[in-house]
Formats: structure tokens, C-alpha cells, sequence
């Protein structure tokens, strides 16, 4: 059959292939106890799908690998990392704060044999909450509150674990309530809710090219009902084995990286200030870095990455910086750009009021001196995730 994929918005359907996406059905059952109700979404990895545990009554989310990564070292190491994480510290007040893994197992498929991964389910991103909220901008007081939580669950991973994330963004925050009877709600809503088929608008599609839905969420009167969970743990690693391989969605990425210096958990703290940052001013390309490629050639995105962090975080620390493996691509002996002669010092609460005039300069220089305990150039001086707990910004 010839495949009409260009109205389908989704995973590319052409990846449904030997090695690729293993193709799903509503209706369809894994190791005999998921059937499958609905689609919550893809990656460039992975497909995920809503399905109903027969054996114990309950809705779960089911994550379902490409075949290509089936016995593949880092898809192994994954698995690992979530089951480590569901053992380990039961006592920290981070933990609450991660994905649980409740399961995983092998599906032999038409393309190959699949990794799959029984996860708790979950409302929807950080992503798709922005979108609700006025002008795309999340209320302080929930920002906040984020940020709290983001800042357990880095110390339940960083000092519990000895686990470095590597990417903290958005897409990878993912929401829901506290208190809630999700399960219930799940009930409600699928009864409530037929299944988006696209019925042949789009032309010719196979059975697999399903439309994701989220499932949406009740808004809470009180920010603290809020929970926000870090998922997204499928490039983390051990803190004593950290690399100089490239890591992070690109606005979040740390100096160190961009450099091709080691990195460690200090690296998650710059990416949590560039979040934390950008989700109180979230809009489309509003982001504190946003490196772009010269149109004539002169520089790279990377390097235009580089030069904004010089200008609000100052010179490279060369001491340090001289370690990083594409130093000399961007940097000249004296630590100065090698491409783009001119920069523009800016400081944080300049941008901050640019962005959040209505913020008063008290407001601003709190916020400033929150971001500016993750916001260093030099990775060990960089506070770690319990220090910045303590912060005024985040009492009031």
C-alpha cells in the first residue's frame, strides 16, 4: 500500500519499518494484561499509548520502543536507571517527584523485537499547561512551585541516585494533581470522549497512524495541588561516568557542553535556571539563549549559544575551559570569541524587566538572584539543588 503521509502531523510513518516503530491498534494487548484504549503521544524513539492493566483494574501508560534499540546498551540502561530509581532513598521527598516505572518486558513485533516500559500515568506536559495559561505565561506563583519541585526531585537524583538527567525541558515535565482519583477521572473522560479516528479525511492512512490526545486537566484553585514529575530519563547517567558527549535540548545547554569539557550534575543545574527562566515568560522562541547560525556563514548557532552566555555570565573561565575538546573552534588563546568581534553585556534583571515589565525592581532582583545561583559559567560554582531550595524567591 502506498503510504499518504504528509497530512499525518505525527511519528513518521515511514519509521514504521523493520527496526522502526512497532505499529498498534486500539484494542491491541502486550504480555497478555494491556490492552491498548488510546494514544498519548511519540518521539523520535518511542510511541506511547494509554492502556488498561486487566490484571489489576487500573489505567497505566505504555511506552514502546523502536525495535532498532531492543538489547541496545543505552535502551538496557535505561530500564536500569528507572528501576534503580523506584528503589532507591524511599525516604526522600524528591522521589515523589520522578516517573515510576511499574513494569517492562520484550514484544516480538512484525519489525523486530521491542523494548516496552509500564509508566504511571499523567495528565499532560509543561508544554501543553503553558498553552492554557494567559498569553502563554505561567503565573509566578505556579512557577514557583515548579521550580520547587524540580529542585527535589534534582536532589533526590543527584545526592540519593548519583544520577545526572541531561534534559530538562518542557515536554520532559510532566503534570497532574495531587489527591486526585486519577483513575477515575481517566474513566470519565474516556467515556466521555470517542476516539479522534481521522476516517479517511486525510486519505489513504493505515490502521497504526493514530491521532495522540492528552488526557486534560481540571485546573486547581491552589498551585499547590500541583504535581509536576521529571520524565524524560532516557539519556540520564551515572555522575561518575559523566562524558564530554553532547547533551541537553539546545537553550538549555550548559558552557561546559558547548565546549566539550566533562560535565556533571552541575550541568542540570544550569539547564533547571534556563527552564525556570524561560517557563515564567514562555512564548514561541522566547528563551533565555537561543543560539542561531549566521546567515552569511561568520559563526554557528553554537557559537552564537556561547557569546550570549559571555555576555551575561562574562569571560570564559580558561582555567577550566582550556579541558573542553572544541575550545580552540571558538575561543582564541585570550578567551575571545574567534568568529563575532562584538558583544553586548547584559545583566539578568535587565532582561528580566525586559521581558516582565510589570514586576516590580524588588520582584526582579529576587528572581535575578534566584537564577543567578544556577546561572555561572563555571560549573562548581553553581549551588547545588538543596543550597537554592533555601532562596527568599521561593518562600514568598
Amino acid at each position: 500500500m502506498q503510504l499518504n503521509t504528509s497530512l499525518f502531523s505525527e511519528e513518521n510513518l515511514r519509521q514504521y519499518r523493520v527496526g522502526g516503530y512497532h505499529p498498534v491498534s486500539i484494542g491491541d494487548i502486550f504480555d497478555g494484561r494491556y490492552e491498548v484504549v488510546r494514544k498519548l503521544g511519540f518521539g523520535q524513539r518511542a510511541t506511547v499509548w494509554l492502556v488498561l492493566d486487566r490484571r489489576l483494574n487500573r489505567h497505566v501508560a505504555l511506552k514502546i520502543l523502536k525495535a532498532k534499540y531492543y538489547r541496545s546498551t543505552k535502551s538496557i540502561y535505561k530500564v536500569k536507571v528507572l528501576q534503580y530509581l523506584k528503589t532507591s532513598d524511599l525516604t526522600h521527598s524528591g522521589r515523589m517527584f520522578g516517573i515510576d516505572l511499574l513494569d517492562s518486558f520484550s514484544h516480538l513485533g512484525p519489525h523486530g523485537t521491542h523494548i516496552c516500559m509500564v509508566l504511571e500515568p499523567m495528565h499532560q506536559d509543561l508544554a501543553i499547561l503553558s498553552r492554557r495559561s494567559h498569553d502563554r505565561k505561567i503565573p509566578l506563583v505556579i512557577v514557583k512551585e515548579i521550580a520547587k519541585q524540580m529542585l527535589l526531585a534534582l536532589d533526590y537524583l543527584h545526592t540519593s541516585c548519583s544520577i545526572v538527567h541531561t534534559d530538562i525541558q518542557p515536554q520532559n515535565i510532566l503534570v497532574s494533581l495531587r489527591d486526585e482519583d486519577f483513575e477515575s477521572y481517566i474513566r470519565r473522560y474516556l467515556q466521555g470522549n470517542p476516539q479522534d479516528l481521522y476516517d479517511g479525511e486525510y486519505g489513504e492512512l493505515p490502521d497504526y497512524a493514530i491521532a495522540s490526545e492528552h488526557i486534560p486537566i481540571e485546573l486547581p484553585k491552589d498551585p499547590s495541588q500541583f504535581t509536576f514529575k521529571l520524565s524524560g530519563l532516557g539519556v540520564a547517567t551515572w555522575v561518575d561516568k559523566s562524558t564530554t558527549e553532547l547533551i541537553q535540548a539546545e537553550p538549555f545547554r550548559a558552557p561546559e557542553v558547548i565546549l566539550g569539557a566533562k560535565w556533571n550534575s552541575s550541568a542540570d543545574i544550569w539547564n533547571l535556571g534556563c527552564l525556570s527562566w524561560q517557563i515564567y515568560t514562555l512564548a514561541e522562541g522566547r528563551n533565555l539563549f537561543n543560539g542561531r547560525n549566521d546567515p552569511a556563514g561568520y559563526f554557528t548557532s553554537d557559537e552564537d549559544h556561547l557569546c550570549q552566555i559571555i555576555e551575561l555570565c562574562g569571560p570564559v573561565p580558561m582555567g577550566y575551559m582550556r579541558k573542553g575538546k572544541h575550545v580552540s573552534k571558538y575561543l582564541d588563546p585570550t578567551g575571545k570569541l574567534v568568529n563575532i568581534e562584538q558583544t553586548y553585556p547584559v545583566s539578568l534583571p535587565q532582561i528580566i524587566k525586559y521581558w516582565s515589565p510589570e514586576l516590580s525592581n524588588e520582584e526582579i532582583d529576587e528572581f535575578s538572584d534566584f537564577l543567578d545561583l544556577m546561572l555561572q559559567f563555571h560549573p562548581k560554582d553553581r549551588s547545588a539543588a538543596r543550597e537554592i531550595l533555601n532562596h527568599a524567591w521561593l518562600q514568598t
